[in-house]
């Protein structure tokens, strides 16, 4: 996990943490929002954060990497952070737009999915997705209050390992409650424009 925290193109270290300065700043927002009504008071309820702490990091190993002696795949546990509340409600906000006719629903019914292929004879490829910070959710880009959350929830994750705090300047975490519903409407935007042309490229089936 050290090695993995030295790449600067992704992790930071800070010395200062500020974990009391972003609370504050998170309320004055919501404040602000559910004044104009953009939010309702129970969102402002499951967002504002009290006594919120830094996010903590570990590491999973990528078991079908043996050959790389099983590499850690960096995860936050972001419960009673900042941002973790507001992810939440954004979340909620965003769920209609998650559905997609190759979602499987876990790691057993994509099993499932495979034993039931006809295609056996193929290759089958897996893919990585890294979700940038600066274009998520084009759909709601003329709205600012609702660009302003979209990026403040990831922004404001910070996180302690070995007694050192750093934050995440490129990606979302993984392990963030926004993390799953960007990756899905992140890759929803290829699956529609893209899927007719790879299916005559030679794709098979694709799931996600």
């Amino acid at each position: 996990m050290e090695t993995l925290l030295q790449d600067q193109t992704t992790f930071k270290r800070i010395y200062d943490d500020p974990t009391i300065s972003d609370e504050d700043r998170l309320i004055r927002l919501l404040l602000r929002l559910e004044k104009e009504g953009f939010i309702t008071n129970e969102e402002y309820n499951m967002v504002k954060s009290i006594d919120s702490r830094p996010a903590r990091l570990y590491g999973l190993p990528k078991l079908h990497k043996a050959k790389e002696k099983y590499p850690l795949r960096p995860v936050t546990s972001a419960i009673k952070t900042v941002g973790y509340g507001l992810g939440k409600m954004l979340t909620n906000r965003l769920s209609h737009l998650r559905t997609s006719p190759y979602g499987v629903n876990d790691s057993f019914d994509f099993l499932n999915k495979i034993k039931s292929s006809k295609n056996v004879d193929k290759r089958m490829v897996s893919f990585d997705v890294e979700l940038p910070r600066t274009k998520q959710c084009s759909k709601y880009k003329r709205r600012i209050h609702f660009q302003t959350l979209l990026r403040t929830a990831p922004s404001d994750t910070h996180f302690t390992f070995n007694n050192n705090m750093y934050v995440q300047i490129n990606r979302v975490e993984i392990g963030a409650p926004l993390a799953p519903v960007i990756a899905d409407i992140f890759m929803a935007h290829p699956e529609t424009t893209l899927m007719d042309r790879l299916i005559q490229l030679g794709l098979c089936e694709w799931y996600r």
